[in-house]
């Protein structure tokens, strides 16, 4: 039996592209440091932290070109914008809890901002899909803001656990 990796851990990337061949059923990046230290055990699944816009780094490492990926970020405009950074170098990322169905079932945590975009919007534009441009374009017209962190356990958690997870 292979022995199991930490439930946390910090490694510089060149440590880990030496050490680590096997891919993992799945990954999950999370935004935000809470969201990845409260989630629930995800069988096959390996969760790294994303840290907003440093994201893009997470793809020095080998194995993830080959892996199935989900990105799970807030709902607003800089989320979108962070999705699209990830998804210009891993392709197969997949959203996940970045939707309008979310979004409808945590109306009550839905905050305003209003903030700049960071990244041009055609560059965004094309690494997103139909139904993720409409909700970015919406998040950014109407200052919309849903944190991760900020969606219930009841709500995030069978998502996660099912539509989220490619192998179920």
């Amino acid at each position: 039996m292979e022995p199991q990796l930490p439930r946390h851990m910090i490694v510089p990337i060149k440590e880990w592209n030496r050490c680590c061949s096997s891919i993992p059923a799945w990954i999950l990046v999370t935004e935000n440091r809470t969201t990845l230290l409260t989630l629930p055990a995800l069988p096959g699944c390996l969760a790294l932290l994303g840290k907003g816009y440093a994201v893009t780094r997470l793809a020095e490492l080998e194995m993830l070109h080959k892996a199935e990926i989900r990105y799970w970020g807030d709902i607003d405009q800089h989320g979108f914008e962070i999705l699209a950074s990830i998804r210009s170098h891993l392709k197969q990322t997949v959203s996940c809890l970045m939707d309008d169905a979310t979004l409808l079932k945590c109306e009550s945590e839905i905050g305003k901002e209003d903030v700049e975009a960071t990244l041009p919007d055609k560059f965004v534009a094309e690494h997103l899909t139909e139904q993720e441009r409409l909700l970015w374009k919406r998040c950014a017209d109407q200052h919309l803001r849903l944190e991760q962190e900020h969606i219930p356990s009841g709500v995030a958690h069978p998502v996660l656990r099912t539509t989220c997870n490619p192998s179920k």
